[in-house]
């Protein structure tokens, strides 16, 4: 969970991401963008996304954490069989500039056993 500073491609159409993520990053000579960590999380270690479960098909500026038009603030859950807790919300909290990053937040429920 937090401030990963890592990016996930399929958080972005194939526009937004040439015009906003990577030609941002172009003219301000940061890194090309990279997806290795959130690859790592959700496919070797087997995470799940949150933000995603909630919203599925949310993407560009509405995943947006950091001014940038970029998300890479995440909460990570990895459910377990006997789980007594069930994801129920995520969301992207505007932080109106109190941080550089939008909060997101998550809820839980606890299922009865």
């Amino acid at each position: 969970m937090g401030d990963m500073n890592a990016l996930t491609r399929e958080d972005y159409s194939d526009d937004y991401y040439h015009n906003i993520v990577v030609e941002r990053r172009e003219k301000s000579n940061w890194e090309k963008p990279r997806f290795e960590l959130t690859q790592l999380i959700t496919h070797e270690w087997n995470y799940q996304d949150a933000f995603k479960k909630i919203n599925p098909t949310l993407k560009n500026e509405q995943v947006a954490t950091c001014p940038y038009g970029t998300r890479m603030d995440y909460i990570y859950i990895h459910p377990r069989i006997n789980d007594h807790w069930n994801l129920t919300k995520c969301s992207i909290i505007d932080t109106k500039g109190a941080t550089d990053h939008n909060a997101v937040f998550a809820e839980f429920e606890q299922i009865s056993k």
